[in-house]
């Protein structure tokens, strides 16, 4: 892997982690009056205040909190969407099987990338500090993760589409980087040396080096 290539890498698990930081600290959002944006912020407040149910039950072992972390994110994130919008103009390029396999292998990817940080969360908290409709479909809310020790907050964008299923999220910017910009260089490089093929070989890699670091067990 090019010395790029690893920075791209790196710079999209940490993309993901600040996602799923997030995911992990939301807060309760008064809800105004009835705008596109306000539809967009109650839905990132319904999420959270899921989420951060789950960490505020202390009795749930590691396998418990990723289990139900799972279900608020496959109802809550278009994994199709984003795994499309990732891939561009390459999307068309490949067979119905291939597009449904890589959307999986995505999800589980995504999945794994956050059960690895389950173990993180340091009672940091979020606040919702704004939201803007970018076009009739697509709303941008924007949150703040405080953390302690000094450190300065974190600055998160969530991009919330109205799709035929609900609202949807389908990105995440992290300091003004978009998670899926950064997925779409680093997956890119691998559609244009070999198609498809080679980014799903790439993803069950992935995949089957994190499964042996130790992440709690699950049927994914």
């Amino acid at each position: 892997m090019s010395n790029e290539q690893v920075r791209l890498a790196g710079l999209s698990r940490r993309l993901l982690l600040s996602g799923a930081a997030a995911l992990a600290v939301l807060a309760t959002l008064p809800i105004g009056p009835a705008r596109a944006q306000d539809a967009a912020q109650a839905f990132m407040d319904d999420v959270g205040q899921q989420v951060v149910q789950i960490f505020q039950t202390p009795d749930l072992n590691d396998k418990q909190r990723l289990d139900r972390l799972v279900e608020i994110l496959d109802a809550s994130v278009d994994f199709e969407i984003v795994a499309r919008l990732v891939t561009g103009r390459y999307w068309r390029q490949a067979t119905p099987e291939q597009q449904a396999e890589y959307v999986e292998l995505f999800r589980e990817f995504t999945i794994q990338t956050i059960a690895s940080q389950l173990r993180n969360y340091g009672g940091e908290t979020y606040q919702i500090t704004g939201g803007r409709a970018v076009d009739d479909r697509d709303t941008v809310v924007s949150s703040k993760i405080v953390r302690g020790a000094g450190q300065p907050p974190a600055n998160v964008d969530w991009r919330i589409r109205q799709t035929d299923n609900g609202l949807k999220i389908i990105d995440v910017v992290g300091e003004g980087v978009s998670a899926v910009v950064t997925w779409r260089q680093e997956y890119g490089e691998i559609l244009d040396r070999s198609g498809f093929d080679g980014l799903i070989a790439r993803l069950k890699e992935q995949i089957a080096a994190r499964s042996q670091t130790g992440l709690p067990p699950r049927e994914l």
